[in-house]
């Protein structure tokens, strides 16, 4: 995990590549500047602190209940000075939060803004509680708390990041899977003891090729649709809100390509890469509230996502 001032995984709330991206810890400022009509307000650049992870994961359980289209955009079209612009009108998907006896009712509802042409999406969105451990412990609690989600992933220490190990499949319900048979509690409804240190909340979602996606090697399959390594570093640039009051920015990192982990063999790509975030009273002061997550991913060539992610319900 690239440890900054919040804590990043690419997998979890400190900065992990799992990828496992960051955790909070900036100072809350108000958004004006939302953008129309496309379903994201976070129009600020990435931080230089990041306190994210992301991780390879997949949620088990994360439904598509619902999905609505919202009227038209303004006729928002690729502007190729603007790597920013949106190409898609957004969309919104409601997601089942995941199926267990201790789910908070409810479902996370997530806005996608598609940028430029990604031959990538991102998929099985879960928000638990677990421990994450505090900085006097270097967030080790974090790492634990990874591992027992997305058991055939390995954390790579010198890239702070989980990433591939053992062969396996259903990488689009690895993470909500996990979750549950780890017994963490998840949902959109905690109260604040959930995200009081050592324990922190956790946002987690998996990237996966789509069918148009480059095909080669990867650890998993010997010639399949990858997320290429050309596409790599992969950047993210995450945001928690509280309304429209920043609270936390400090959740950026940058994912390496797989090349870069020091495996045995070469491979021309991953074929999913799981993100985590994670938040904790160590960060903000984690009062009462509502609370959103605003996302942004980016491949080597422009393209990717604009995410929200909402809500997160903190109960007293």
């Amino acid at each position: 995990m690239k440890m900054m001032k919040g804590i990043g995984l690419l997998t979890c709330t400190l900065a992990f590549l799992v990828s496992l991206v960051g955790c909070g810890g900036g100072k809350s400022t108000t958004d004006t500047d939302a953008q129309k009509d496309v379903g994201v307000t976070d129009t600020e650049g990435p931080s230089d602190m990041g306190k994210d992870l992301a991780i390879d994961l997949f949620p088990k359980d994360a439904k598509i209940d619902q999905v609505s289209f919202p009227d038209a955009a303004e006729d928002v079209s690729v502007d190729q000075k603007n790597p920013d612009a949106a190409e898609d009108v957004s969309t919104t998907d409601v997601l089942d939060a995941a199926d267990s006896a201790d789910t908070s009712s409810g479902n996370l509802t997530v806005t996608f803004t598609k940028i430029q042409s990604p031959t990538w999406e991102v998929v099985d969105f879960q928000q638990f509680s677990a421990p994450i451990g505090t900085s006097a412990t270097g967030y080790a609690e974090m790492i634990s708390s990874i591992k027992k989600i997305i058991t055939n992933h390995k954390y790579y220490t010198s890239q702070n990041l989980f990433g591939p190990d053992k062969p396996h499949s259903g990488f689009t319900t690895e993470v909500g899977e996990g979750i549950i048979d780890a017994g963490f509690t998840h949902g959109i409804e905690f109260t604040k003891s959930d995200w009081t240190k050592p324990k922190g909340i956790i946002l987690m979602f998996t990237v996966v090729p789509t069918s148009d996606a480059p095909t080669g090697s990867s650890v998993e399959l010997a010639d399949g649709p990858i997320l290429p390594n050309s596409y790599f570093p992969l950047s993210s640039d995450a945001d928690l809100y509280k309304g429209t009051t920043l609270i936390d920015p400090e959740f950026d990192s940058q994912t390496p390509a797989v090349t870069q982990l020091g495996l045995s063999q070469n491979y021309d790509g991953y074929s999913h890469l799981h993100f985590s975030f994670a938040e904790s009273t160590e960060f903000i002061p984690g009062d009462a509230g509502t609370y959103s997550w605003r996302v942004k991913l980016r491949d080597q060539t422009g393209a990717g996502w604009n995410l929200e992610i909402s809500p997160l319900i903190i109960t007293p």
